[in-house]
Order: C-alpha cells, then structure tokens, then sequence
C-alpha cells in the first residue's frame, strides 16, 4: 500500500504581544498577564482541529528545521493557573483585552484562541483583516492588543529573530536592550 506522511514546511504561527506590552497601564504588560495567557491555549487540541494533528508543537517562531534551533519549553495547558495568575496580577473577574487581529489565513486561529483567553477571563474582540492592511498595521506598529500571524520565510533562527524579536526588527513593538546587543554581536 501506499504511505503518506506530511511534509514539514518552515512555517510556523504564534500569538504576538503587540505595543501594549510595552505599556505600563496595559494589563497586558504584567508578565504573570502574558503567562497567563500562554497557559489558557490548549495547543495540543487546535493542533488536531485545526491541522489534523500533523503540526509539530514547539515553544519557538522558529522553525524546528532551520540553523540554530533551540528547543524551547512548550507551555502546558493549565487555566487553572492562568486563572490564578490572573488574579495575582489584579484581575480576579478578568479584563477586556481588546481586539485580537490576524489576517484572513488565520481568522479561525485568532477565533479558537479568543475563545480559550474567555474561558479565563480575557475578553477579546476578534477583527480578521485582509493580509495587506494586516502587514501595514503591523509594519507601522498600529495593532493593538493581541495578533495571531506567522511566517514561512525561509533562512535560520538570527533572520527569523531579527525580524520579530530585534529592535528594529519589521514586525517588533519594543525590546530590551541587552537582547539587541546580544544580537548585534552574534
């Protein structure tokens, strides 16, 4: 008979922290905030409904295949405590967190993940966009809130970092300067 397996291209998808972050009145830019809405995504259960299961989980924008690699601890699904974190954090009854954004390729992922950070107390308004408003929004640092997009550029780990991670960086918010040394020096 014939076998088929998958066939792993360099495209990976996360939810990106947009400029509030770097807000200090934002709830958003609490760490135990940001945790905690790592830990309200069951990404195991929007592997298998969205992509059959045949994505590789990873904790990392970077793509398993590509130089330089690091295989970062994946957040395991625990709303429990997101809850609790929540409520260290000062929202015991949780918060409206604006809109979560995405462009139309990732509308039903933005959807599915709004629906997790609700069950927690995180309150978003999903606002899919067409793709090109999407990438000028992102580019001139517009969006709010939360968005969902993802990459399937080609290179290693220090050009994906440099364009979502690095100061300057295309699609960065804010960063911290001894990890935009770090990267200028490697």
């Amino acid at each position: 008979g014939l076998t088929l397996k998958p066939t792993y291209m360099p495209w990976t998808q996360w939810m990106q922290f947009t400029r509030e972050q770097w807000d200090a009145k934002s709830p958003w830019s609490d760490r135990r905030v940001r945790l905690a809405a790592n830990l309200a995504v069951d990404r195991k259960a929007i592997n298998e409904a969205e992509f059959l299961g045949l994505s590789r989980l990873t904790g990392s924008i970077v793509p398993h295949t590509f130089d330089f690699y690091w295989p970062a601890p994946l957040y395991p699904y625990d709303p429990g405590k997101a809850r609790q974190l929540l409520a260290e954090a000062g929202y015991p009854n949780g918060f409206d967190g604006g809109v979560i954004s995405s462009d139309m390729v990732y509308a039903s992922l933005a959807e599915t993940i709004a629906t997790y950070l609700g069950g927690v107390g995180i309150r978003l308004k999903v606002a899919p966009q067409e793709r090109a408003a999407i990438l000028k929004a992102n580019q001139e640092k517009k969006l709010t809130g939360l968005n969902v997009g993802g990459s399937a550029a080609f290179g290693n780990a220090a050009t994906r970092l440099e364009a979502y991670v690095g100061g300057g960086g295309l699609y960065v918010y804010g960063s911290h300067p001894d990890i935009d040394r770090h990267f200028r020096e490697q």
